[in-house]
């Protein structure tokens, strides 16, 4: 997957890549392509606690802390500085630098990571860079990677006169039981977006419950607030 995805990146300037979660679509890849090409490779995610955690992993793969060769940036947040060989980001950040500085001095490649998430920022993002590649800066590369991604529509967009590349890779599927366990009453957000403790406690009783009465892992989806991603 990885040596394909970046051996058309480097042919084409731009690749699509279609592989299922934990393939290393947010981790391998931007590893892989720092690798292959001089400059910073920005990786943006549709949301911000997404991009701590993707950063936080790309640091832990290359056994550093987080700001030296691997950072990410956020509206109000920060960490690590010029010289970022992985630099994660919300896809709302980007944007805005994209506006202010369309040629993204230093920059050699985006990653646009869970394109199929699709809403304003992640569109507009993808439509700029499009652009600037096409424009100003054609030897920036961009690579756009989703689990389930409309191939064709992806393809057409990032290829000028020529679609994009496809780099489709699989992996073991394993059966997941998917259980729904509301609180036995309402619990809005308190106040100042503060969590009610009663959902905080049914999480973890059902958490123990699964735990209990299940072999493997266990992943949890839990309601939250909408926020701007920038």
């Amino acid at each position: 997957m990885l040596p394909a995805t970046v051996d058309a990146v480097r042919s084409r300037g731009t690749a699509v890549l279609v592989a299922p979660p934990g393939s290393g679509k947010t981790s391998l890849l931007p590893l892989a392509l720092a690798d292959a090409f001089e400059g910073t490779i920005v990786v943006a995610e549709p949301r911000r606690m997404a991009t701590r955690a993707a950063a936080a992993r790309l640091a832990t793969l290359v056994g550093e802390p987080l700001g030296q060769r691997i950072g990410y940036a956020m509206r109000g947040e920060r960490s690590g500085g010029k010289g970022l060989r992985v630099e994660v980001v919300t896809t709302g950040l980007l944007v805005r630098r994209l506006q202010r500085d369309p040629e993204l001095p230093g920059v050699a490649a985006i990653v646009i990571d869970e394109c199929h998430e699709r809403h304003l920022d992640a569109d507009l993002l993808l439509a700029l860079c499009a652009d600037v590649r096409a424009n100003l800066r054609e030897d920036l590369a961009i690579v756009a990677t989703s689990a389930t991604a409309d191939t064709v529509r992806l393809s057409r967009a990032l290829g000028a006169d020529v679609p994009a590349p496809v780099v489709t890779a699989s992996a073991a599927l394993f059966s997941v039981a998917v259980e729904w366990a509301p609180p036995p009453v309402p619990v809005p957000l308190l106040p100042g977006g503060r969590v009610d403790p009663r959902l905080l406690d049914h999480v973890a009783a059902v958490v123990r419950r699964a735990l209990a009465e299940n072999e493997g892992d266990i992943l949890v989806f839990v309601p939250g607030e909408g926020r701007s991603a920038v």
